[in-house]
């Protein structure tokens, strides 16, 4: 499939421990105030009182590094003709949290790019073709979602069978390989669709297989 866009495609990313390590520095403060990391299993943290001075602190979310390859792979996300938004659920206790997003949004990517932020609680309200997040369940809110939520693997994810991005260089692979299995399943849907009682596809028409039900080559019967 050429990888040159043909159509608009949104594609929604959450940030911490999506592009930014969320774990590994709170990880290395949590450590250095001489408490052992509890193995996270979970997504949600437990009421942990001795993490949450760390992730509430003044400068923890702005002085996140980025996950390896992330800022590259987002940049070509854009060159491809995709149409990126960063879509990030804030913490309840959003002092810092909130314009600190901004400051690293801005920080790694420039200042045009703080326009694409989208601080929403519940993911499910934001309209995109595809949401990257390492959230197991982000489908779960108020509405449907209309986006297609691709994991982004994370050690307390891992045992869900779910399509996911391991590596930010595998990006365009399942991008890619869920448009090529959309669009297939797009036109198998529209040649059940166009089954009409005097015609029938003519078998001997050029067409690509997804096309063929789509095309002018009709014969009568």
């Amino acid at each position: 499939m050429s990888q040159q866009r043909s159509s608009i495609q949104v594609i929604l990313i959450d940030m911490d421990n999506t592009l930014a390590d969320f774990e590994k520095s709170a990880k290395e403060k949590y450590e250095s105030k001489g408490f052992i990391w509890p193995d996270r299993t979970d997504f949600e943290f437990s009421d942990d009182t001795n993490l949450r001075p760390i992730i509430t602190a003044k400068g923890f979310f702005e002085n996140l590094d980025p996950i390896p390859g992330a800022i590259d792979a987002v940049k070509e996300m854009e060159s491809l003709g995709f149409v990126v938004f960063f879509c990030t659920s804030p913490l309840t206790q959003y002092l810092h949290c909130v314009p600190e997003k901004y400051t690293w949004i801005e920080r790694h990517f420039g200042k045009e790019w703080v326009k694409r932020i989208i601080v929403a609680k519940d993911k499910t309200m934001v309209i995109g073709d595809y949401l990257i997040d390492d959230k197991p369940n982000p489908e779960k809110g108020v509405l449907t979602p209309v986006w297609k939520h691709i994991l982004f693997h994370q050690e307390y994810n891992k045992s869900l069978n779910r399509q996911r991005i391991t590596d930010w260089c595998d990006w365009k692979k399942i991008i890619f390989q869920e448009e090529e299995e959309e669009e297939s399943e797009y036109w198998d849907k529209l040649s059940e669709s166009i089954k009409y009682e005097n015609y029938s596809v003519d078998t001997r028409c050029s067409c690509s297989p997804g096309q063929k039900a789509w095309c002018i080559c009709y014969s009568g019967r």
